[in-house]
């Protein structure tokens, strides 16, 4: 079996002794993270975060202090910025609720609502 090199624009993470590639997309109105097995066939979880949106879409000021450009945003997002312990903290609570990255599947729905995980594929 051959292995799969890395998509492009995903990172590397180890959680529970799974080695997981992830990538955040961010949107103007939600955004996604995805999580998939590191260079192995396997099962997909993505996680839906509906109120995260991308501050980018949503400027409302700009200002000019002390040299440098200062952007203003009228999104507050939770978490946020998406890291690497977010991703942690989504991957472990998937696994939790059933996901299990290295077997065959459809795609592991988890939600993120700003304070809470739900899986909607609970088993």
């Amino acid at each position: 079996m051959t292995t799969r090199r890395k998509p492009r624009d995903f990172r590397t993470i180890v959680v529970d002794g799974h080695t997981l590639w992830w990538r955040f997309s961010p949107g103007p109105h939600s955004s996604t993270l995805l999580v998939v097995p590191a260079g192995v066939p396997g099962t997909r979880c993505e996680v839906q975060m509906p109120s995260w949106q991308d501050p980018w879409f949503h400027i409302d000021g700009i200002d000019f202090v002390a040299g440098a450009l200062q952007l203003h945003s009228a999104v507050s997002n939770q978490p946020a910025t998406v890291t690497p312990k977010f991703a942690a903290d989504a991957i472990q609570y998937a696994l939790s609720q059933g996901w299990q990255p290295l077997q065959p599947g459809p795609t592991f729905h988890v939600s993120f609502d700003g304070t809470t995980f739900v899986a909607s594929d609970s088993p």
